[in-house]
């Protein structure tokens, strides 16, 4: 069946619109490759691959340690002293002579302050404690002592807190101090009233402690009201207000003139010292250099 020629204008007119349009908007025609079209975007180069990092060279090795080479010794501290007191129960310590001395050397092989006696506190926890006296054991250690002396302050702090801390442990002993005047010095009166002071509170012993470490440290005036504030203030129990008062009452000198005449019948003329009695008799120590020499005075008696 034929057409007429109208019939295929109309029908070939919009083909051909269509195709004029394809071929102004660059749109590859249908079934070609997309490779033959001008727009087509060309791929990217690949990015080179980087070269590899050069490995770090190993550490060379410390050396094997030679087995007959001694290792070095460490080096000590320059700053950490030698402790001369010996712990109670380990033994004697090294050192002794002549009574101690302000700087600890007292003489030829003289006793040191420092060490581990200064980390002793001046009443060990859970000792028993009542005025003048510490400890619970059957022999009786009488020590005089006049802390105005700097030779008796040194030796206390020295040998009192270990001593202390050993009757305590063991209930060998039972200490009791006797505050004396022998130096004619006005501040070692002014402290051996301060002890007196001390008795009612029951801080002798702490209050002993502090006056020893003020005299081994200062010089001139090294008891008076400020120190014995500062004291009361580091000494639970005691007031900074009436503590100083009661140190200044003169009142002790009743109390230190009998002292004196105890230590007079004692056979006691010098500061510090012990005496040491026992079931087996009686010992008497003038400025004992380590603490162990007072303990073997209390094993001989017991």
């Amino acid at each position: 069946m034929g057409h007429s020629p109208g019939v295929i204008r109309r029908t070939l007119r919009p083909l051909a619109i269509a195709m004029g349009a394809t071929m102004l908007l660059g749109v590859p025609a249908l079934g070609a490759p997309p490779e033959s079209s001008p727009s087509a975007r060309p791929d990217r180069p690949e990015r080179p691959e980087r070269p590899d990092r050069p490995e770090r060279p190993e550490r060379p090795g410390r050396p094997a340690p030679n087995p007959m080479t001694p290792a070095p010794a460490r080096p000590s501290n320059p700053a950490t002293p030698p402790n001369p007191i010996a712990t109670p129960g380990t033994g004697a310590p090294q050192g002794g002579g002549a009574g101690p001395s302000r700087t600890g050397a007292g003489g030829p092989g003289g006793t040191s302050t420092t060490g581990t006696v200064a980390s002793l506190p001046p009443v060990p926890r859970g000792a028993r404690v009542a005025g003048l006296s510490a400890g619970r054991g059957d022999v009786q250690v009488r020590y005089f002592a006049d802390l105005g002396d700097v030779a008796s302050a040194s030796g206390h702090m020295a040998v009192i807190p270990a001593l202390l801390a050993r009757v305590s442990s063991d209930r060998s002993a039972t200490v009791a101090l006797r505050p004396l005047v022998v130096t004619g010095d006005a501040n070692g009166t002014e402290a051996a009233c301060a002890l007196v002071a001390a008795i009612r509170p029951n801080r002798v012993w702490h209050v002993a402690h502090h006056l020893a470490a003020a005299r081994v440290t200062r010089d001139g005036d090294w008891v008076n009201a400020r120190v014995l504030r500062s004291i009361a203030r580091r000494v639970p129990g005691l007031s900074a207000r009436s503590f100083p008062r009661a140190a200044t009452a003169r009142t002790c000198f009743a109390q230190l003139n009998r002292f004196r005449r105890e230590a007079r019948r004692a056979g006691v003329d010098g500061s510090p010292a012990y005496v040491v009695r026992g079931d087996r008799g009686t010992v008497r120590l003038a400025a004992p250099a380590s603490v162990q020499q007072v303990l073997d005075a209390i094993g001989d008696v017991a």
